[in-house]
Order: structure tokens, then C-alpha cells, then sequence
């Protein structure tokens, strides 16, 4: 089979430059296509990254004023348990409370049968209710005129227990005195009573 060419020299030429001008524009559309989809898809990466780095940002806030807000309640718990305690040891201190001479006219209250082991003295807890509100809870306070005080020993006897108790009612130093009955069951015992700031020696 002959085939047989009736193309001029200048129709092959503009013939070849179609094409490669074909050829190029396919490649440049194809170029031009794969820079715009990684283009779109950068974008798209970095608008999701900045909503990330947002949303993060965010929780770091939130996270952080959640532990500001922990430890400034502490701080503030911190501050009102101290200035309570203060209050308390600033009031013993102003009244020059001597304890030296409390402690021993309570040891000539102490029978040779009867051991102290643990004294623990605080201020008395008084429940104020408010008058103007009725259903209002009460407010436990504590009132420093008045302590409380926990005596805790062992009795050798029921007669040593006796006269401690007798000592105890009569005391000058000691009020609201009350027997607990428990006490006679065993050597053990424990006596719940209060000490009044107008019973005690002041300078």
C-alpha cells in the first residue's frame, strides 16, 4: 500500500507547530490544573490548622483560668483559715492569759490515783441563728470568751474517779461540769467541760 503525501513543505511545517502547540497547551493546562488543586488543598490545610491552633488555644484558656480560679480559692481558704487562727491566738495573747497558773491550780485538782493523759482546749462553738430569716441555716461561730476544753486520764479507782469529779464540780477554774456515766465502765475516762475568760488569772 502507497501512501501518497500532497502536502506542501509549508502546510507540514504549520502542521507540526499545531502539534506541538497542542502538545504544550495540554501540558500546560495539565500543569496549571495540578498547581491550582495543591493550591486549594494548602489552603484548605492551613484554614483547618489555624481552626485547630484556635480551638486549642481556647482550651489552654480555659484550662487556665479553671486553675487560676482552683488556686485563688485556695489562697482565699489559705487566708481565712489563718486569719481564724490568728483571731483566736491574738486574742490569748492581748488578754495575757497565764496559763502556767491555770495549769496548776488544775494539778491540785488531780488525785495521786488519777493520770492525765490528753488535755485539748478550743474555742467554744455557738450556733447563732439569724432573726430575720427564720429558715436560714445556723451559723456555727466560734467564740473565744469561752473555751472548750477535753479532759481525758486513767483512774487507778472508782473512789480516785470520785474525787476527781468532786474537785472538778467545785473548781473555780472549770464550768458546765456534767458526768457522763460511761466513765464508771472502765479506768478510762473522758470529762467534756468549759472554761470561762472571767475564771481565768489575767495580769
Amino acid at each position: 500500500m502507497i501512501k501518497i503525501n500532497l502536502l506542501s513543505p509549508d502546510d507540514k511545517q504549520k502542521l507540526k507547530w499545531e502539534k506541538i502547540n497542542h502538545f504544550v497547551m495540554t501540558n500546560f493546562l495539565v500543569v496549571l490544573f495540578s498547581q491550582f488543586f495543591i493550591v486549594v488543598i494548602f489552603v484548605a490545610v492551613v484554614q483547618y490548622l489555624m481552626l485547630e491552633n484556635d480551638k486549642i488555644k481556647k482550651e489552654l484558656e480555659s484550662i487556665q483560668t479553671v486553675s487560676e480560679a482552683k488556686e485563688i480559692n485556695m489562697i482565699k481558704n489559705g487566708i481565712n483559715t489563718y486569719k481564724k487562727q490568728s483571731r483566736f491566738f491574738y486574742t490569748i495573747r492581748d488578754n495575757r492569759v497565764y496559763w502556767v497558773n491555770v495549769l496548776e491550780k488544775f494539778s491540785y485538782l488531780v488525785p495521786s490515783g488519777v493520770m492525765i493523759t490528753n488535755i485539748s482546749i478550743a474555742p467554744k462553738d455557738t450556733v447563732t441563728v439569724s432573726k430575720k430569716n427564720a429558715k436560714e441555716e445556723p451559723v456555727l461561730d466560734k467564740n473565744n470568751d469561752k473555751l472548750d476544753v477535753n479532759i481525758m486520764g486513767v483512774s487507778k479507782t472508782i473512789d480516785d474517779l470520785l474525787i476527781f469529779e468532786n474537785n472538778l464540780k467545785s473548781s473555780d477554774i472549770f464550768v458546765d461540769f456534767k458526768i457522763d456515766p460511761r466513765n464508771y465502765d472502765s479506768e478510762n475516762f473522758r470529762y467534756v467541760l468549759s472554761i470561762s475568760k472571767d475564771n481565768l488569772v489575767f495580769e
